[in-house]
Parts: C-alpha cells; sequence; structure tokens
C-alpha cells in the first residue's frame, strides 16, 4: 500500500508543469557618444593662462565683434570679451603705474587697444544697455590714470548724466573732481559737488562719497 501511494506521488510530481524559465535581462543601453565642448577664445586663453594667449583672444574678438551687422545679443557678448580679454592682457604686462600724472603720456599698445575695445562697444550698444557704463568706466579709468583728464572728465560726465542709476556712477565721481580740480575748472567742479550732494537718491547708502563731496563742498570758496 505505501508503495503504492509513493509511485502515485511520483507520477503526480513529474505530470506537473515545468517551472517557468526566469525573464531575459534587461538590454543594457549603448553609452551616448561624447558630445565635445566647443571652448570659446575666453576659454582657450584662460587655460593658457600667458599674455599671448589673452592677446590672440582679444584679436578674435575684436574680429568677432567686427564682424556683427546688428547688435544681436552674441555680437554684443564678444564685444565685452574682447573688452575683458585687453584688460587681462595688459594686466599681465606689469607696466610702471603712472599714477595719473599732470601731462597726459602716451598709452602703451595694449591700453590704447582697451580704449578702443571699449569704444567700439559703446558705438553698437543700445542706449539701455546694463554693461554700457561699465564699460565705459573702464576707458575712463585707463585714462585717468595716463594723465588724460579732459577725456576722462568726458566720459565721467557721460556715465553720470546717462547711467546715474549704475554702479559705474559712484565710480565716475572721484576721477570726475579730481581730473576738473587739476585743471583749474573750479567752476564746474563745484557745480558737480552741488548736485551730487542734492542727490539724495544717489547718495544713499554711499557714506564715504558723501563724505568726499561734503568735504570738497566745504573746501569751496563761498
Amino acid at each position: 500500500m505505501r508503495a503504492l501511494l509513493l509511485l502515485i506521488i511520483v507520477t503526480l510530481a513529474a505530470c506537473k508543469d515545468p517551472a517557468p524559465a526566469p525573464p531575459a535581462p534587461a538590454p543594457v543601453p549603448s553609452p551616448s557618444p561624447a558630445v565635445a565642448v566647443k571652448r570659446t577664445p575666453i576659454d582657450e586663453a584662460a587655460a593658457a593662462g600667458t599674455i599671448e594667449a589673452w592677446d590672440r583672444a582679444a584679436t578674435q574678438l575684436d574680429a568677432t565683434f567686427a564682424a556683427c551687422t546688428t547688435p544681436t545679443a552674441e555680437c554684443l557678448e564678444a564685444g565685452r570679451d574682447a573688452v575683458a580679454a585687453h584688460g587681462r592682457a595688459q594686466k599681465l604686462e606689469h607696466l610702471t603705474d603712472p599714477r595719473s600724472p599732470n601731462v597726459p603720456v602716451a598709452l602703451p599698445a595694449r591700453t590704447v587697444a582697451l580704449v578702443a575695445a571699449c569704444d567700439a562697444y559703446a558705438k553698437r550698444a543700445e542706449p539701455g544697455d546694463p554693461e554700457l557704463p561699465r564699460i565705459e568706466m573702464i576707458a575712463a579709468h585707463e585714462q585717468y590714470a595716463h594723465g588724460w583728464l579732459d577725456a576722462t572728465v568726458t566720459r565721467t560726465e557721460e556715465i553720470l548724466r546717462e547711467h546715474r542709476d549704475s554702479e559705474a556712477a559712484a565710480l565716475a565721481v572721484p576721477p570726475l573732481l579730481d581730473a576738473l580740480r587739476r585743471m583749474g575748472r573750479a567752476t564746474e567742479l563745484k557745480g558737480w559737488v552741488d548736485s551730487l550732494l542734492a542727490d539724495t537718491r544717489f547718495l544713499a547708502g554711499k557714506a564715504e562719497l558723501r563724505e568726499l563731496l561734503e568735504g570738497l563742498h566745504a573746501l569751496a570758496p563761498p
């Protein structure tokens, strides 16, 4: 009887459906081909870190900007990058700081190129371009540093008249006032001091600038 029972159990087990096969593994996707990232002239110059590399970048960007026919965002970016590249090359030149002499001195070649890049950008920029006053101030600073006081006055006055709300406006005040003082243009100097002191909105949060203006106001003849 027991033997018959075992025979039945073995027979039933043999008749069961076979266990399902495990699922096939999911195919592993092949890696996507690497996309080469295009390096800009600024990237190339920054990687090299040499004055020659920055000169090359500035030349390339000058050409790109000059080739623009309309002031698109890409065009203006090339213009700003050209200014930056010229500035980096100039800083690596390590020339002696003339400390704004009273008599204008010749601008070094790289400074001439930097100011020219600023002027090129200013000619193409829209009047409301937020980068325009900063670019103009770069040129004004270089001209002031080399004793070009008339040019300094022209640029800084324009910044203060046209871009009073920009960060560059506060930076424009000291070289403007100093240039007027050194050229003996006392009436214009007093006019700017009085005008800026009356502009409470402009002076808000500018304690050092207010102190400078108040000191000059106290020294001015009645």
